[in-house]
C-alpha cells in the first residue's frame, strides 16, 4: 500500500556516519532549503505518494491511516495475485489526487531548470506493467505526475530499463521516464541496481520520503556503495491538521467492495 502514515513533522538532523545525514521536517520550504546544497553532480530523488502528489478522499490521506490501512488491507490482500491486480487497477483508476504542496512544483521546476539530475522513487503497488483496466501502470504514474506540473523525463541519459533482477509476484522494478518502480523490491536495492546498470556514481544521493524505512534502506545502500547521503523525511504539516469522518469512509469502501465503484468524498456524503 502506497498511502503512509506518519506524524513525525518536527524539523531535526542527525548523522549516524561521517557521510549521512538525515533530516525530518514537515515544511516544505525547508526541504527545499536542503535540496540547495546540491551539487550538480549529484542525484536527487522524490518519493511520490504524500510526497508530491496524495489522493483527494480524505480517508485515503495521511491522517485517516488507522481507519484505512486495516479495510484495505482486508479488502486487496486475501486475494490471489491475479484478483488483487484486476481489483486494484479498477480502484486506482479512479482515485483522484493533487499536489502536497504547490511550492514543491516550483521547487523541482527550479532544481531542473539549475541542471541537478532528479528522478523519482516509487514502490507503487503492484509494480510496472498492466493493471485490470490500467494497460500500464508506469505510463499511467508518468501522466498523473506530468499532468499536475511534474516531469522527471529526460534527467538522465537512460530512458527506460528494465531492473536485472528476479521476478516476484510476476513484476520486475523498471526505470521509465525518471521514474524508478522499486515493487516488489525495498527501495534500496532497486535503486542500487539501477545505479550499477547505468554505471553511475552520484557524487551523493538526495533522498525525499515520508516513510523512515524508504530513507534508512536507500541510507543502507549507499552506505555499501560509499556514497555520501542525505536522507530527508517529509510529511507536509498540513496533513496533521485534517480531519475526516469515519463512517464516511467506511462507506465508500463497503461501496466500492460491492460495486467497484469509488465514490469521492462529495458523491459519499449525497448517498449515504
Amino acid at each position: 500500500m502506497f498511502f503512509r502514515y506518519f506524524l513525525v513533522l518536527c524539523c531535526a538532523c542527525f548523522s549516524l556516519h561521517a557521510d549521512e545525514v538525515f533530516h525530518r521536517t514537515g515544511d516544505i520550504e525547508e526541504v527545499f532549503q536542503i535540496l540547495s546544497e546540491a551539487d550538480s553532480q549529484d542525484l536527487i530523488i522524490f518519493d511520490v505518494d504524500e510526497v508530491l502528489i496524495v489522493p483527494k478522499d480524505k480517508i485515503l490521506r495521511p491522517n485517516a491511516g488507522r481507519v484505512c490501512y486495516p479495510v484495505f488491507d482486508r479488502l486487496f490482500f486475501p486475494t490471489s495475485d491475479e484478483e488483487k491486480t484486476e481489483l486494484f487497477g479498477h480502484w486506482i483508476h479512479q482515485i483522484e489526487v493533487e499536489v502536497v504542496h504547490p511550492k514543491i512544483v516550483e521547487g523541482i521546476w527550479d532544481l531542473q531548470e539549475k541542471g541537478h539530475k532528479i528522478i523519482t522513487l516509487t514502490l507503487m503497488l503492484p509494480g510496472p506493467g498492466p493493471c485490470g483496466p490500467i494497460g500500464s501502470m508506469e505510463d499511467f504514474r508518468f501522466h498523473e505526475l506530468k499532468e499536475r506540473g511534474f516531469d522527471f523525463s529526460g534527467s538522465l541519459e537512460v530512458e527506460s530499463l528494465k531492473l536485472s533482477l528476479d521476478p516476484k509476484h510476476g513484476r520486475v522494478p523498471l526505470f521509465k521516464n525518471g521514474i524508478l518502480f522499486s515493487y516488489p523490491y525495498p527501495k534500496g536495492p532497486s535503486l542500487g541496481t539501477f545505479l550499477e546498470q547505468i554505471d553511475f556514481v552520484p557524487s551523493k544521493i538526495w533522498f525525499v520520503d515520508n516513510d523512515q524505512r524508504n530513507v534508512d534502506s536507500v541510507a543502507k545502500m549507499a552506505q555499501a556503495k560509499n556514497i555520501p547521503y542525505v536522507g530527508i523525511r517529509y510529511l507536509d504539516q498540513k496533513f496533521e491538521q485534517e480531519d475526516f469522518d469515519e463512517e464516511i469512509g467506511l462507506f465508500q469502501y463497503d461501496h466500492f467492495e460491492r460495486t467497484k465503484i469509488w465514490l469521492d468524498d462529495a458523491s459519499a456524503q449525497e448517498r449515504k
